[in-house]
């Protein structure tokens, strides 16, 4: 996940315009899921907003009031008040529906066409300098940046440990490709004990302190380093059960996209499956890229961090496409959207997260890629 938030449905739609909301009210989640555009109605584009370029950080909320991050950042700045929550107090989010209002906001926004573009010489510089910059974010925050993700092992039933029957003579082989510290891991060995677990990382010292931790077994995980962008995975192809990719995908420049899932296919075993969890379009983190004054954006919904690493945001669409470029078939497909609650400083942050599972057909197809 994105080193600066807290990171823990078809094509994005085109929808008919919304009424911008008021100050002070936040416009409901829909209750719906967004339309197939194939069958949907096609109308108006909402208005493209006048909102100034305002550089918007840490969002400070000093009122009494409970404010909107995603608004906010719409707004140019402008702070848009919410009522209070009324769930849970004791929760520190909620799952919401797709919310239509907020995706015409914020696709005018991006769509203004006005944001600058790194320059091509730049370009080539900051995608060079991509896995060292992770080896470096490794090395200064070693295992303390990222939380264990436990919400993982809810994610996908492959890996849930339910009604698993372990077979010592033949256990299920996991490739996790982007492993950083183990934070996906080491959640998912303590329901899938009988599993192993092949982890690459770009990262020596993200490898490093994955081999540190006390619950590391050699017998259970297979650590390795690998820039999967220019070396080869290490692992006989049709060998693996299922390939995991956790907020991975989205750190790679997009023309490697089908590249680097082309030899995931390829690591799989007939019949395998690809799960796959990462940022979503129109996330939080998305609008946030936008409102900052560097130049960030590297090309359409891809952007640079300040600590030289890469945040890309899926639609269903786009990850369909390249998925199929590499011969995956679309099994099962999300976009996960919750609200997330700071309570000390009153914030409510609306993000969006894909979480999609692909198969490799039992049997090799015209399209299916040989390399």
């Amino acid at each position: 996940e994105t080193p600066s938030l807290d990171p823990t449905p078809s094509a994005v739609p085109t929808l008919a315009p919304t009424p911008t909301p008021a100050p002070t009210t936040d416009p409901a989640p829909s209750s719906v899921s967004p339309p197939d555009p194939s069958t949907s109605t096609t109308t108006a584009t909402p208005p493209t907003p006048e909102v100034p370029h305002t550089e918007i950080g840490r969002i400070k909320n000093k009122s009494s009031q409970w404010v909107d991050a995603h608004s906010t950042f719409v707004s140019g700045g402008t702070h848009v008040a919410v009522p209070k929550p009324t769930f849970d107090t004791q929760s520190t989010w909620e799952d919401v529906e797709w919310d239509a209002a907020r995706e015409n906001a914020a696709k005018a926004i991006l769509e203004k066409g006005t944001r600058e573009v790194v320059d091509a010489s730049l370009q080539e510089e900051y995608l060079e300098a991509s896995s060292p910059s992770w080896d470096i974010f490794y090395s200064r925050n070693q295992m303390n940046f990222f939380k264990n993700r436990n919400y993982i092992k809810r994610c996908w039933p492959e890996l849930s440990g339910e009604d698993e029957v372990p077979d010592p003579a033949e256990p299920v082989k996991v490739l996790e490709v982007g492993c950083g510290v183990g934070n996906s891991i080491y959640p998912l060995l303590e329901v899938n004990p009988s599993k192993v677990f092949y982890a690459s990382d770009c990262s020596k010292h993200a490898i490093t302190c994955l081999k540190q931790h006390e619950s590391f077994d050699p017998v259970s995980i297979r650590p390795s380093v690998c820039d999967v962008l220019t070396d080869p995975l290490g692992i006989t192809d049709g060998t693996m059960d299922i390939a995991l990719l956790v907020f991975m995908l989205s750190a790679l420049p997009p023309e490697s996209h089908v590249p680097v899932l082309t030899k995931l296919f390829n690591a799989l075993k007939p019949g395998g499956v690809l799960l796959i969890r990462d940022y979503g379009i129109y996330d939080l983190a998305h609008l946030r890229f936008y409102s900052k004054k560097a130049v960030n954006k590297m090309s359409d919904n891809f952007y640079r961090r300040g600590d030289g690493t890469f945040a890309y945001f899926f639609s269903q669409e786009q990850l369909k496409k390249i998925m199929e470029a590499a011969g995956f078939k679309e099994r099962t497909f999300k976009y996960e959207c919750r609200y997330l609650l700071n309570r000390k400083r009153k914030l409510r942050m609306y993000r969006v997260w894909i979480v999609g599972s692909y198969t490799k057909p039992l049997t090799p197809t015209s399209t299916s890629p040989t390399s």
